[in-house]
């Protein structure tokens, strides 16, 4: 229910903020089954709630991990639908952590649940596309083969981009292209 409203006020807030909203091929997301929307990330608060408040199904977030320290912020964060994933910039001793979050990911999968992930790994506010790291491709690999490749795992690559992120009446054009079959990688893995 809260999560409901928040949505909504998210919509009427982002259409308030930006003064124009292009949304480009938005029926390129499937309204159901598995996929991941691999974005990159100009603008670190923005982007997750850009590229998906608007989609008709519920999507989870992948979110670094250093924001979950502590315990009251993790279960807030969880109920907003977040999910760590630890970087080694926060600390190797904490990459072992990923295993539950690839655990929970393919959890979601297996139930037709939505992921965005930030495939760059970092957000820099730039108008250019940096080179992605291997954490999309390794999660959606794993969830297929976990799954004898009969998952039904789609990638849906995303672009985001702002006239200005940080200034008020500044553009966002969001960007989505046609999915992509994991499955079809199988021989490749």
């Amino acid at each position: 229910m809260f999560l409901d409203f928040f949505r909504i006020w998210l919509r009427l807030s982002l259409r308030a903020y930006f003064k124009r909203f292009y949304w480009i091929d938005k029926e390129c997301v499937p309204e159901k089954g598995p996929i991941i929307i691999a974005s990159n990330h100009p603008s670190a608060f923005l982007d997750g709630f850009t590229a998906t408040v608007f989609l008709k199904r519920p999507v989870h977030y992948i979110t670094r991990g250093d924001v979950f320290k502590k315990p009251w912020a993790e279960k807030l964060l969880r109920s907003f639908r977040l999910i760590p994933i630890y970087r080694q910039e926060e600390g190797k001793e904490n990459m072992h952590k990923n295993n539950d979050t690839f655990r929970a990911c393919f959890d979601l999968f297996e139930k037709g649940g939505a992921i965005i992930i930030f495939s760059e790994g970092i957000c820099i506010e730039e108008k250019r596309l940096r080179p992605l790291r291997k954490g999309t491709a390794r999660m959606a690999l794993e969830a297929e083969a976990k799954n004898n490749w009969k998952l039904g795992l789609k990638i849906i690559p995303t672009g985001i981009n702002y006239t200005n992120p940080g200034q008020y009446g500044s553009e966002v054009f969001v960007v989505h292209d046609h999915a992509m079959e994991v499955c079809k990688y199988q021989a490749l893995y």
